[in-house]
This record gives structure tokens, C-alpha cells and sequence, in this order.
């Protein structure tokens, strides 16, 4: 999955800075050059979200020179905002000010890859394209967090003792790249929101629930590549339909 989004990413991101100049003019062409940007913003993210079709708004602007910016400018600050929700999510402030770099010259040296070969003939123009796209996808070299593992993050601040050290083993468990049923992936979307209105009782009540579930959805994953092809056996399904069970029980 994280490959795909890496592509689609990169792919979002040379269609803004190639194709947005281009249809900008006129009433129609700004109206298509903004549902690129829309469209891009979201893409880049991974989610339908208000804050990516807003960012990816302002990055067509910022590649249609609205601002004033020369294209160069403008391809790196167009780039940069496309990932600037993913900056806010970046692990730490070291890994936010370099996605946000990365993000700003992989713009700039895009354009200018783009405007270099523009006319030299086909194969050029796509060798240029591809380069550009790679250029456009340099911030998804640096990790950041989805959206539930940065609401585990903010809801770790102020927090002290047994409570911070749950809420870290939980951290460190969503920050695995596992696969996970949709059901346990639905929990763990509304955790950050118990979380923040939920007592300290009920939300480690939660996590615990959800740090077994994910036990028993990686003893599950194991258990099926073990076997290959075959039905996985009974009682890790059944291990992980109880904890799921036990999760849904939390809700009511």
C-alpha cells in the first residue's frame, strides 16, 4: 500500500506542475487547474480530507503563479504545500523542516526538468516526466504518522506514568506496517477522539484491547503465510474475532 501511495503521490504531483500552467487560462482552465489541485492534495495525503483539498487549492495557485512567483518558486512552494498536512504529521521537527525541504527542491528542480526539455520530442519529454515525478515524490522518503498515530501523539502530551507508557506501547504497535482487518482499522480510527473525551479508565481499557487485537491479527497474518494458500487455522481467528468482540464491548 505504501508503494501505491508513493506512486499515486508522485503521479498527483507532476500532473500539478506539468499539466496546471497549461489550463489556467480562462474561466474554465481555472476551474480545472483547481480540481487538479483538489484532487492532488488528497491524493498526496491519502484522504479525503478539508485540510488536503485546501493545500492542494493553494499549490495550484502557487504553480499557476498567482502569487506572483517565478515558476521555479512556485513549482517548490506548490510541492511543498501538497505535503504540508503530511510536514504537520512528521514524526519530529527535524523530520517535518525536511520533508518540507525535500518537498521545495524536488518542486523546483522539477520545473526545471520540465521547462528544460519541453519540445525536445517525445522520449525526452517523457524522460523528463518520469524524473519529475521522482523529484515530486522525494518527501515520502522521510516516515510520518497517519492520522491516528498523531492523535495518539497529541494525546500523549501532559500526560505522566502508567497512562504515557500505555499510550506509547500503542504508538509503537498503529506505527507498525501491518495488515489489518477492517474492523480492528474502524477501531483504530476512533481512538484519538475517545481518547480526548473519555476517562483515563475507559481509554486504557481501549488501548489494551486494541494492543491485543493487533497481537492476534499479527499471530493471524503469520498463521496464513505459514500455510500458504490454505484456510488459516481456527484459533488465531478466533482469537482476533474476540478481541475485536471485546473492543465493540468498550463502546457500548
Amino acid at each position: 500500500m505504501r508503494a501505491l501511495h508513493v506512486l499515486l503521490g508522485a503521479l498527483a504531483g507532476v500532473t500539478v506542475l506539468a499539466l496546471l500552467p497549461e489550463l489556467s487560462t480562462g474561466v474554465g482552465g481555472a476551474l480545472m487547474a483547481s480540481v487538479v489541485g483538489l484532487l492532488a492534495g488528497g491524493v498526496v495525503l491519502g484522504r479525503a480530507r478539508a485540510d488536503a483539498f485546501g493545500l492542494g487549492a493553494l499549490a495550484a495557485l502557487a504553480v499557476c503563479g498567482a502569487f506572483g512567483l517565478p515558476a521555479i518558486a512556485g513549482g517548490g512552494l506548490g510541492v511543498a504545500l501538497l505535503h504540508a498536512a503530511r510536514i504537520r504529521r512528521a514524526r519530529h521537527w527535524l523530520g517535518g523542516v525536511a520533508v518540507a525541504l525535500l518537498a521545495f527542491a524536488g518542486g523546483a528542480l522539477a520545473v526545471v526538468l520540465l521547462h528544460r526539455f519541453a519540445g525536445l520530442g517525445v522520449e525526452r519529454e517523457v524522460s523528463a516526466l518520469v524524473v519529475a515525478a521522482a523529484l515530486t515524490a522525494l518527501p515520502f522518503a522521510i516516515p510520518t504518522d497517519d492520522e491516528v498515530a498523531f492523535g495518539l501523539r497529541q494525546a500523549l502530551e501532559g500526560t505522566k506514568g502508567a497512562r504515557r507508557w500505555r499510550l506509547l506501547r500503542a504508538l509503537v504497535v498503529r506505527r507498525r506496517a501491518a495488515r489489518r482487518p477492517g474492523a480492528l482499522e474502524e477501531a483504530w480510527a476512533g481512538m484519538p477522539a475517545i481518547l480526548g473525551r473519555a476517562s483515563d479508565e475507559v481509554g486504557s481499557a481501549r488501548l489494551r484491547a486494541l494492543v491485543r487485537a493487533e497481537r492476534a491479527a499479527e499471530a493471524l497474518d503469520r498463521a496464513e503465510l505459514a500455510i500458504g494458500s490454505a484456510p488459516a487455522p481456527f484459533d488465531a481467528e478466533r482469537t482476533l474475532a474476540a478481541e475485536l468482540e471485546a473492543i465493540r464491548d468498550l463502546e457500548r
